[in-house]
């Protein structure tokens, strides 16, 4: 629906930008907002339990997202794209020394390694900053979720699915879905 692409979602969009892009400052030549939080998990700073970092991936990819939507809005539309912050700067994938995708500004000590949380992924599912055609990320993002585990509770589970399904792999997406299905003790 170009009508509304045009008249309602880009404007939408272009002033979500506009305040984010208020938000961002520079980080070694990168743009992120900072501080910035992971939901609901935690980690190990100095020895006490910490939320807040000065990135995480999880904002990082939802800016990449809303910024490459406003683009391909702009294509389509045939227009020209405002000058936001190019999307190549606000790309501050890290990976760690297990391979996995970072949850944060730098590998910090987990609180909980298998927390059944995994919002550092949103750039694989349901976002499209990563894409099972990146080798290098879509194998941190593997390796992430096989840290993490294959247990959790709720709509973990069902984002977990998928996760492994954007990966390419149907049998650990069905496992998923099995797991979610299995019978539970009655209290």
């Amino acid at each position: 629906d170009l009508a509304f692409l045009e008249n309602t979602a880009l404007p939408i969009m272009e002033e979500a930008a506009k305040f984010y892009r208020n938000l961002l400052e520079e980080q070694d030549g990168k743009w992120v907002i900072s501080p910035s939080t992971s939901p609901e998990n935690s980690y190990f700073f100095e020895g006490n339990e910490t939320f807040l970092a000065g990135f995480t991936t999880m904002t990082q990819a939802i800016l990449m997202d809303l910024f490459g939507n406003i683009e391909k809005a702009c294509a389509i539309l045939g227009r020209e794209k405002p000058e936001l912050c190019p999307i190549e700067n606000l790309n501050t994938y890290c990976i760690g020394s297990q391979g996995q995708l970072l949850e944060y500004d730098k590998e910090y000590e987990e609180v909980e390694v298998h927390h059944r949380h995994v919002s550092h992924l949103y750039g694989l599912y349901p976002g499209e900053s990563i894409t099972s055609e990146d080798p290098v990320l879509s194998n941190a993002c593997r390796r992430s979720l096989e840290i993490r585990g294959d247990f959790g509770t709720g709509w973990a589970m069902g984002w977990k699915t998928n996760l492994w399904a954007k990966l390419k792999d149907g049998n650990h997406a069905l496992r998923m879905v099995e797991n979610q299905l299995r019978f539970a003790e009655s209290t």
